[in-house]
């Protein structure tokens, strides 16, 4: 009769414990689908897929909610007790080329990672892709291909406009700009052809002048 006993609660506990380690299986997104998504956008914290995985339990739902807002919000931080005051070291201040080398290695490589070198070259932006969901798993990866080359040719194109907007015909910063701009870190993050850019901010000024010669 004890040993019947026994063994009952054994099982007890293994179903228990199995039943709680499925619970929280089902509810924790698996490495696979996390580095399926991390595959197609790149630029998106591991943290913040994860997040998003745990409210959709979906990678179709969750690439769609990055192509529809561009980025996934990042896990709340959890509350902390409020640190002991100490005096800690002074941190090192990473120099401007510091930063520029790290922003051009991580983010610079799109172009290159995404093979539109021959689009940026010609300096052109195709049209925004359907965001209608295909029939079958191939349909969607090229539908996922095809908004990541939209997406990085868009903001490619976002800085070029920006640039423009900033430089004089000689590339020099205009004056009544008072926001911090760096050329030198703006314009190697997605592999963008300076000479281009001066020409095209040259032909500008130019234009401007015949306008007004005209006028």
């Amino acid at each position: 009769m004890t040993d019947f006993v026994s063994i009952t609660i054994v099982i007890a506990i293994i179903f228990m414990i199995f039943r709680w380690f499925s619970d929280h299986t089902l509810d924790t997104p698996t490495c696979r689908q996390i580095d399926t998504v991390r595959s197609m956008f790149p630029n998106i914290p591991v943290e913040a897929i994860q997040y998003d995985l745990q409210k959709t339990g979906s990678v179709e739902q969750t690439c769609e909610n990055i192509l529809r807002d561009g980025t996934l919000p990042l896990p709340p931080r959890p509350s902390r007790p409020a640190p002991a005051t100490f005096t800690s070291p002074p941190t090192p201040t990473p120099t401007a080329g510091s930063s520029s080398g790290s922003s051009q290695s991580v983010n610079g490589n799109l172009i290159q990672r995404f093979r539109l070198q021959d689009a940026a070259d010609k300096n052109w932006v195709p049209e925004e892709p359907s965001k209608v969901w295909g029939d079958n798993s191939e349909k969607r990866q090229e539908v996922f291909k095809s908004r990541k080359e939209f997406m990085v040719l868009q903001a490619r194109k976002y800085v070029i406009d920006f640039y423009l907007m900033l430089i004089t015909e000689d590339g020099v910063v205009k004056a009544g700009y008072r926001g911090s701009y760096n050329p030198n870190f703006h314009i190697p993050l997605l592999c963008l052809n300076r000479r281009y850019l001066e020409q095209q901010a040259k032909s500008q000024s130019e234009k401007a002048k015949e306008v007004d010669a005209s006028a």
